[in-house]
């Protein structure tokens, strides 16, 4: 492969040692948590069981910073050691292209407009805004702490952290980060557990190699005491410039040179030709001179150099790992909190813009069942990662989150599951001191991009024709369809969730033949709770059927399953007959108070209806009550309970007996269909 030439031999494949998970087995068998959900307004009480911490496996999230997809190419260890051995996600994007957001927003599982954090500068964002509105009271980190992870960070943190700060927020055990969230390379502070510890400029003390020491030492010490999980966020600088915004980045010096005259990818939109087509002051820019283009090609070459130190760091933490004898129990993410841009619609460089560049970010997840060197199309978005690493240790997030867990892409058979086909993408450009800055909303489909801006202008690039966004058709596009994309972008602008969802609804029939209907399962793709008038089960003739509902929790997941009771019952089953099933989403919600989307429209609230139809005597289930059931019918004929060949749902009157008065039922349904 072409990196060996240049980055030389790799880490060798690495085996796992003999497992210590039985020592934490023993050590925590006794920490089952339950939640129990209070009997409110007749709703259902129902115990929850959580994950022991024998079964919770490790996390380790990387973020790099300001990575852009083209620059994955220059991190071998990523592609051999994550990409090889897990998932890569094609389409995998940010919510919002700047840092501080970026990072909240995969802390909580949230959009920006639900967690606050709007941009990178208070009073609209940054560090202090995520404080004063108490949001990190509730992250991610919280959560798997209260589900008995050993949690640390390592890296930086939020934009405008205060240098010299010794705050340390809530769910962190262990705490190394670096000050205001444009991290330097040389001559910086680190908050070691609330003590500035100052390092300076030799070799040794470059940045990323200190925090990778850091994170291996962790990952030493937790598996020294090996009694429970743990959960590790490694966030270093790279690529992200030294010390401001924008801008190149210092290698270590051991890498410094290695690109010597690389190049910006010369994509179709670099130093775009004819960009009328885009919204001011975008359409009045000029055309990059060549000291710019320059200036991005010696930026480029820093990036990529810069990304050497990180590409090693991960290599020795996966090699620590399976050292440790933990590689195979636990789960590595790898992302980026935003992309970048440089010299694309004559950008210079930068994020901060709703084009692919600045959106579209790498996503590689390996570890226990998931898939190994498989890519998957479907759109994977930050705020996803929240929902999937609770739902790998175990824990119960107690915030709305509007991400939903991975989970179902990472093992055989993610491209048959059913997936979101939009997303918001949201900039809020409110930024001191005069505060009025532009909104900018997108909605970014399979193919598509609708942007709105709220000065006025818009935009639609179709990806499939003009996948580098060279022509805004909006102009030219049909009206219906812009009316349709502009419709879902509001909804998702001012959306607050994740609703929960049916999975499933099964129609259990009598015996081994599909004749008698004795009971309904409906299955949620989470733990819900009902209230009354949740479900209503009507005959066609508009007779409303009396049914209890038992409630229970399976995998995670609430089982609802309706017997019957009432006047036309016959032992627990149906009459014949067609019948309808209506499911009111706005009688059930999930554990932080969710309606269920019961029409699928991404909402909360609507319902749900299933029709069926049954009837007695159809003892193959093809629809009719012919020659072949008589068959059947007079193998079971004279037969009395207990007696073998009796077949109590051909027993129409349900006295025990299968006799003439039961011939006289089956008589009057033959020929029926």
């Amino acid at each position: 492969m072409w990196f060996r030439a240049v980055f030389g031999s790799l880490p060798p494949s690495y085996s796992r040692p003999p497992t210590r998970r039985a020592k934490r087995a023993a050590h925590q068998s006794q920490r089952t948590r339950r939640l129990l959900m209070e009997n409110l307004e007749g709703r259902s009480l129902l115990a929850v069981d959580v994950l022991t911490a024998a079964a919770q496996p490790n996390i380790v999230f990387i973020m790099s910073d300001d990575q852009d997809m083209e620059t994955m190419q220059y991190m071998p260890r990523v592609q051999e050691l994550l990409a090889a051995q897990g998932v890569t996600f094609e389409n995998s994007f940010v919510t919002e292209p700047q840092c501080c957001p970026s990072n909240v927003t995969a802390l909580t599982g949230q959009y920006a407009h639900n967690h606050g954090v709007l941009n990178n500068l208070y009073p609209t964002g940054g560090f202090q805004k995520f404080v004063e509105n108490g949001g990190d009271q509730s992250t991610l980190a919280t959560w798997l702490q209260d589900a008995g992870y050993n949690t640390a960070r390592v890296g930086k943190y939020l934009v405008e952290y205060p240098e010299g700060s010794t705050y340390v927020p809530p769910g962190w055990d262990e705490w190394y980060s670096t000050y205001d969230g444009a991290g330097r390379y040389f001559n910086y502070s680190l908050n070691e557990n609330g003590t500035v510890v100052p390092y300076g400029s030799a070799p040794e003390e470059y940045a990323t190699d200190v925090l990778t020491n850091k994170a291996i030492d962790f990952i030493n010490r937790a598996e020294a005491d090996d009694t429970q999980p743990f959960f590790l966020q490694f966030t270093p600088s790279p690529p992200h410039a030294d010390g401001v915004p924008n801008g190149p980045a210092t290698p270590a010096p051991r890498h410094a040179g290695m690109f010597e005259g690389a190049q910006a990818p010369r994509t179709p939109s670099f130093n775009e030709a004819n960009i009328s087509d885009k919204p001011p002051p975008i359409r009045n820019l000029p055309l990059l001179t060549n000291a710019q283009i320059a200036a991005i090609d010696h930026e480029y070459q820093t990036r990529i150099e810069s990304l050497q130190a990180l590409d090693e760091g991960i290599g020795q933490i996966v090699e620590t790992l399976a050292v440790r004898g933990e590689l195979e129990n636990t789960y590595i993410v790898f992302t980026s909190d935003n992309g970048y841009h440089l010299g694309q619609h004559r950008f210079i460089g930068g994020k901060f813009q709703v084009y692919e560049e600045d959106i579209r970010v790498p996503l590689i997840i390996r570890g226990p069942g998931v898939s190994a060197g498989v890519t998957v199309e479907q759109l994977a978005v930050n705020i996803d990662l929240a929902p999937t690493m609770a739902q790998w240790g175990g824990a119960m997030p107690d915030r709305v989150m509007d991400g939903q867990s991975l989970a179902p892409l990472l093992a055989a058979g993610a491209e048959t599951q059913n997936w979101r086909e939009d997303f918001l993408v949201e900039i809020f450009r409110h930024l001191p001191p005069s505060q009025n800055g532009d909104v900018i909303l997108a909605l970014r489909t399979e193919h598509e991009v609708y942007v709105e801006y709220r000065s006025g202008p818009r935009e639609l690039y179709d990806l499939r024709t003009d996948p580098y966004q060279l022509q805004n058709v909006y102009a030219t596009a049909d009206a219906s369809h812009i009316a349709a994309l502009s419709q879902r972008l509001a909804e998702l602008a001012i959306s607050t969730g994740d609703p929960p969802m049916i999975e499933s609804v099964v129609v259990n029939d009598g015996s081994a033949q599909r004749s008698m209907v004795n009971s309904l399962t409906v299955t949620f793709d989470r733990v819900v709770t009902f209230d009354p008038g949740a479900f209503m089960l009507q005959h066609n003739d508009g007779a409303e059927v009396n049914f209890n509902v038992d409630a229970s929790v399976v995998g995670g997941r609430t089982v609802g399953v309706l017997t019957f009771t009432g006047p036309g019952i016959i032992s627990g089953s149906l009459a014949d007959g067609s019948y309808m099933l209506t499911i009111r989403g706005d009688h059930i919600r999930d554990l932080v108070g969710r309606q269920l989307d019961g029409d699928r429209d991404g909402n909360g609230g609507g319902e749900r209806v299933d029709a069926f139809f049954r009837l007695f005597g159809d003892s193959d289930g093809n629809g009719d009550v012919d020659w072949l059931d008589r068959d059947v019918f007079r193998t079971a004929f004279k037969k009395s309970a207990g007696e073998e060949g009796y077949l109590w749902y051909l027993d129409f009157d349900a006295d025990g007996n299968v006799d003439g008065r039961d011939n006289g039922q089956f008589n009057r349904r033959f020929g029926q269909h």
